[in-house]
């Protein structure tokens, strides 16, 4: 499992690097990921392209 959160920190480094003005949600938490496609749909863009494994 450590390697795994190794894994998604280093991605969502290199997200931030890249971006440094964006604002993401983070989609470790499939009822997150959910709820904002459920309700809030306009969203859906700002969550984070990072799937934890």
């Amino acid at each position: 499992m450590a390697f795994g959160a190794d894994l998604v920190s280093e991605r969502y480094r290199r997200l931030f690097e890249k971006d440094t003005n964006g604002h993401y949600i983070a989609t470790s938490c499939p009822a997150i990921v959910n709820y904002v496609e459920r309700y809030y749909p306009a969203l859906v863009d700002a969550l984070a392209p990072i799937v934890s494994p």
